[in-house]
């Protein structure tokens, strides 16, 4: 116990003996400091943004230019021929037209494949 009211001692004698606020100069040259590197915090903080601003507009004109340009349909004087098996139970009310290649005695021949909601191949259509 006489350890705490000598530190307590210790501190009011230190208080009454130390000046009570810091020299104009000393707070002056303190609060200089912290506004420039607060300063500079804030213009670093401002080009990370702004390189992060570029990144992300270089990424995005990146993927735009990559994509291929989607071609336009292309009207068939061949029709579709129905498949013998691609008769369902299921009716057609919506479809996907897959491009194959398949192999044939004159070589590979493309076709296209109408497929219904179902996974069933519905149609094909050869390619001349």
């Amino acid at each position: 116990m006489n350890d705490e009211v000598d530190l307590k001692q210790g501190l009011r004698e230190l208080a009454r003996v130390s000046p009570a606020g810091a020299p104009a100069a000393s707070e002056e040259r303190l609060r200089r400091r912290f506004r420039t590197h607060h300063r500079g915090v804030r213009v670093k903080w401002l080009l990370a943004a702004a390189a992060a601003c570029l990144a992300l507009a270089a990424g995005w004109m990146l993927r735009q230019r990559t994509h291929p340009p989607v071609p336009a349909p292309v009207a068939h004087s061949n029709p579709f021929v129905p498949l013998p098996y691609g008769q369902s139970d299921v009716p057609l009310e919506s479809g996907v037209i897959v491009r194959v290649r398949v192999q044939s005695d004159a070589g590979p021949v493309d076709a296209d494949l109408l497929v219904g909601q179902d996974g069933m191949a519905r149609a094909v259509r050869f390619e001349q």
